[in-house]
């Protein structure tokens, strides 16, 4: 469970405000959307050669969790 910011007291992790003292409670850090979610492995390959933007892309897909893994995509990546 999680506990208030200024008194220490358990909250709900539903909770806006503090029951006890009235704090407002810090949110919870919005999950950043990884940008190649949905992009086929293929697609990213081809997305690096284009002029210019394929700078952009390759360094978005070098730091993009989902082809962590994938040779192949790393390969033309780099």
């Amino acid at each position: 469970m999680p506990f208030c910011t200024k008194c220490g007291s358990e909250v709900q992790s539903t909770d806006l405000f503090c029951s006890r003292c009235g704090a407002r409670q810090a949110e919870a850090a919005p999950r950043v959307k990884d940008p190649f979610e949905n992009v086929p492995a293929r697609k990213a390959g081809v997305l690096c050669y284009i002029p210019f933007v394929g700078w952009i892309a390759s360094i978005i897909v070098l730091a993009s969790p989902r082809f962590r893994e994938d040779r192949i995509v790393r390969f033309h990546a780099f």
